[in-house]
């Protein structure tokens, strides 16, 4: 989705930040997607897929994470996968890459990277 379309002037937050989820939203619905906890939260994947993801996380749980990003990134969005070491970026490029994600840049900074991938299938 384009982003205009789910953040509306009109919301009290303003046109760039998105509305918080009410409580029902936080609330999870179980499916089994071999993650492990078998559970999503429903109002991440309510407006998926989305042409930008950012995750801030450690490299451990972005290993684990890159089915669900790859849901929730559209067919050409970018993600943007950053709270990594520098020496762990290749491992994480390597599993991204195999689950349908390209390299776009790649930023070093004091011992951490960022990367940038574009959805590619």
């Amino acid at each position: 989705r384009r982003f205009e379309s789910v953040h509306r002037a009109s919301d009290p937050l303003g046109p760039h930040l998105p509305q918080p989820p009410s409580p029902a939203d936080r609330c999870h619905r179980p499916e089994e997607d071999g993650d492990g906890d078998g559970r999503k939260p429903a109002f991440a994947y309510a407006g998926a897929p989305f042409d930008l993801v950012v995750a801030n996380i450690l490299a451990k749980p972005l290993l684990k994470l890159a089915p669900r990003l790859r849901e929730l990134t559209a067919r050409g969005g970018v993600l943007i996968l950053s709270g990594l070491l520098s020496g762990q970026a290749r491992e994480i490029l390597a599993r991204y890459s195999a689950t349908g994600f390209r390299l776009m840049q790649r930023r070093d900074l004091e011992g951490w990277a960022t990367l940038t991938l574009k959805r590619v299938h």
